[in-house]
């Protein structure tokens, strides 16, 4: 009887534990099966990305956007769905691929839109120029001083051109110059031509601006027509100062002699000493 127990119960044992084997490998197979049609979904056509479509002004090309963005959504997730899948496409990569790709982009938005894919980009826009003082190549700097692109040659200057000695950045990268700093030359630079031309001047232009090694001396170039002479200044003067300065000297009697008996041939102004002032004609 004993014996009989003992077989009974390792007999129910051995039924329970094939029972929940059986129930176990039906349950992985389901899993798999269901596994594979999932696949098999996403892998149709159907639901892949069809067409991209580049939003937003710019100057980048349409087809290096499109050519970033089909290398980005080449291949597949573990060899089984296509990065061009509609609802698992690497959006994030992409947009950071952009802005790393194109140091002129600002922002880079990525989504789809009934089945193809939109990108929405955001391009910087120039402020200025960044030359070295050698002449060589020039490249844009947008309101933030960050480089992002070479410049063209200009026959005449478009932005204002700030020449300076130093490292030079690459595309994407600050430039040697604060954003800070770059603001009030832009806002000095406007005030000083507003200034000059209430004093008579006739100003055409002020392009260029040299700055020191030690960014504390700053030499404007001043157009009048087809003569051109220099204006002496220290960015940490203040402007209002500084511009009062100025009128007052323009409308002084000693001036306005020695203005009148040169003929416009003004060599430089230099108010880095204000209230005291010095010029010198050709």
């Amino acid at each position: 009887m004993v014996r009989n127990r003992r077989e009974l119960l390792k007999s129910s044992r051995l039924a329970k534990r094939r029972r929940l084997q059986t129930r176990l490998l039906i349950l992985v197979i389901l899993a798999l099966i269901i596994l594979v049609a999932l696949v098999w979904f996403l892998r149709l056509e159907r639901w892949h990305l069809q067409g991209i479509t580049v939003e937003g002004e710019r100057v980048t090309s349409e087809a290096q956007i499109k050519r970033v963005a089909d290398e980005v959504l080449t291949g597949n997730y573990w060899r089984l769905i296509s990065r061009r899948q509609r609802w698992f496409y690497p959006a994030e990569q992409l947009e950071q691929t952009l802005l790393d790709r194109f140091a002129r982009l600002t922002t880079a938005e990525v989504y789809s839109r009934q089945g193809a894919l939109m990108i929405s980009v955001k391009e910087r826009q120039p402020v200025a120029m960044w030359c070295p003082a050698d002449d060589g190549q020039c490249y844009f700097i947008d309101r933030q001083a960050v480089v992002f692109s070479p410049a063209p040659h200009f026959s005449r200057r478009p932005y204002l051109t700030i020449q300076s000695t130093g490292v030079w950045p690459q595309a994407g990268q600050p430039a040697p110059i604060a954003a800070d700093e770059l603001a009030r030359l832009l806002d000095l630079r406007s005030r000083l031509a507003k200034s000059l031309k209430q004093n008579g001047f006739q100003v055409s232009a002020i392009n260029l601006v040299i700055i020191s090694p030690d960014h504390q001396d700053y030499t404007f170039g001043i157009e009048i027509g087809a003569e051109t002479f220099d204006l002496l200044v220290n960015l940490h003067q203040d402007s209002t100062d500084l511009l009062a300065t100025l009128g007052t000297v323009l409308r002084s009697d000693s001036w306005l002699a020695d203005f009148s008996d040169k003929n416009l041939s003004l060599e430089y102004l230099d108010l880095r000493f204000a209230p005291k002032v010095f010029y010198r004609f050709r």
